[in-house]
């Protein structure tokens, strides 16, 4: 049982969605990313360096987020969003 817990531990499912989105990207000039100031713990360097005009980053505002990625998708686009779980969840539920 250990050693799945320590292979478990090993693992960041950040990075497979990082290189899967900019697999994405590469292929489809409609996706972007939003992060909420997670560009580093989203893992989305490697994303800004590839497509710095792809990267939009609405700051520690998380209901911004939500709303930036609602007016891209009526615009055509494909965004992702990036954010942690409790602050996206939460945030953006203070609106409501």
């Amino acid at each position: 049982m250990t050693g799945l817990v320590e292979q478990a531990a090993l693992f960041d499912c950040r990075k497979d969605f990082a290189d899967e989105l900019i697999a994405l990207a590469e292929a489809d000039g409609r996706v972007v990313a939003v992060c909420n100031d997670s560009v580093g713990s989203s893992n989305l360097v490697g994303f800004r360096e590839r497509f710095p005009d792809r990267l939009i980053n609405v700051g520690i505002a998380e209901q911004d987020l939500v709303g930036v990625a609602a007016g891209l998708a009526n615009a055509g686009k494909i965004p992702f969003v990036c954010a942690a779980a409790p602050f996206l969840t939460g945030r953006a539920l203070e609106q409501i």
